[in-house]
């Protein structure tokens, strides 16, 4: 008896030895699939169906004035000469808006048409929380002309798209040591007055309102033309920007899995950035450690529940957990403003 009594401790020793050699070597895999960011991929696939899903009405005071097609039709090919762009600015100013975003680069004076600059300097001076765009390309900061800004307010533009070549992520407010100034929708939000959570420091998940054509638009030309009463523009927050296909900046952006593609002009973005700082939302993403932290948890749970009953119900509970785990993270990010990466946590 006593014999058989020791065969026994030592089966079970050596069994719970097993189980914890299993239990840290898929840990360790768990841990290496996310600091790797092995699963970005379908991380991100889902990432985008939970943010067409999180789809929202479009905000009623972010308007977009949309240097489009009509507009160049009627006013000539781009660039505009910069009498007509200080038209138009007065026209938008005149309506008394929230704040404004010039979504067109002014680096250097206008040496063949200098008055131009007189009149865009002296519309953008009478305009209420003006902001000009700054962009950053390879290290240099391209700034607007001092002639012409004088003491407008600055923001940056220019995004960076993921690996994939998808527009999902921005930097709002650069870490202190940062040369790059704050973005051109936290810094109109900001001049405006409106009370924004303390910080919007690190990577800022945009909350897209939706598919291209969402904010509303009104275009340039109309504008110009006197067609649009100044109520529509009053109290706004208004981004002005090329829209043209072609000349505008475009990047892809979340859509659903039946659209074949769904580009977003630059100013555009910018617009959906804006309504989301309004609207209060400010989507995060769970650090590295923490996602690796869960994956581990849920290892280790379902590593003792394998041991404890047996692998029938074991393997239903994996499956569950499987299903489960993404179905919970589109949830968080829909109800939470969390995203939490699933997919090490499902493969583990």
């Amino acid at each position: 008896m006593a014999d058989n009594s020791k065969l026994h401790k030592r089966r079970q020793h050596s069994l719970i030895y097993e189980w914890a050699i299993i239990a840290a070597a898929v840990t360790l895999i768990a841990f290496v699939l996310v600091a790797g960011s092995w699963t970005w991929k379908l991380d991100g696939t889902l990432y985008d169906t939970g943010i067409v899903i999180a789809e929202r009405p479009a905000r009623a005071d972010v308007v977009i004035v949309a240097i489009d097609e009509d507009s160049m039709a009627a006013q000539g090919g781009w660039p505009w000469r910069r009498a007509t762009i200080a038209q138009l600015i007065e026209r938008i100013a005149d309506a008394k808006p929230k704040a404004v975003g010039v979504d067109i680069l002014f680096t250097e004076p206008d040496y063949r048409h200098p008055e131009d600059d007189q009149l865009l300097a002296a519309a953008l001076a009478g305009t209420p929380n003006v902001v000009l765009p700054i962009l950053s390309v390879r290290g240099l900061q391209l700034m607007p002309a001092r002639s012409i800004a004088g003491d407008a307010r600055l923001g940056r533009i220019g995004l960076a798209a993921d690996n994939d070549g998808i527009l999902r992520r921005v930097t709002l407010e650069p870490d202190p040591s940062d040369e790059r100034m704050p973005h051109m929708a936290l810094v109109m939000a900001q001049a405006a007055g409106v009370r924004l959570q303390p910080s919007y420091g690190g990577e800022y998940l945009i909350p897209f309102a939706g598919p291209s054509g969402k904010i509303r638009r009104i275009s340039a030309s109309s504008i110009l033309r006197g067609d649009i009463p100044s109520s529509m523009l009053e109290n706004k927050f208004i981004l002005v920007g090329v829209t043209t296909p072609g000349i505008a900046d475009s990047y892809a952006i979340p859509a659903r899995a039946d659209t074949l593609g769904n580009r977003m002009t630059s100013v555009e973005v910018t617009a959906n950035i804006l309504s989301g700082l309004l609207d209060g939302r400010h989507l995060r993403q769970l650090d590295k450690h923490y996602v690796g932290l869960i994956s581990a948890a849920a290892i280790l749970i379902l590593l003792i529940v394998f041991y404890r009953v047996g692998p029938t119900v074991s393997v239903a509970l994996m499956s569950a957990a499987t299903t489960l785990t993404p179905l919970l993270a589109l949830a968080l990010l829909s109800y939470a403003d969390v995203w939490f990466p699933p997919v090490s946590v499902a493969l583990s």
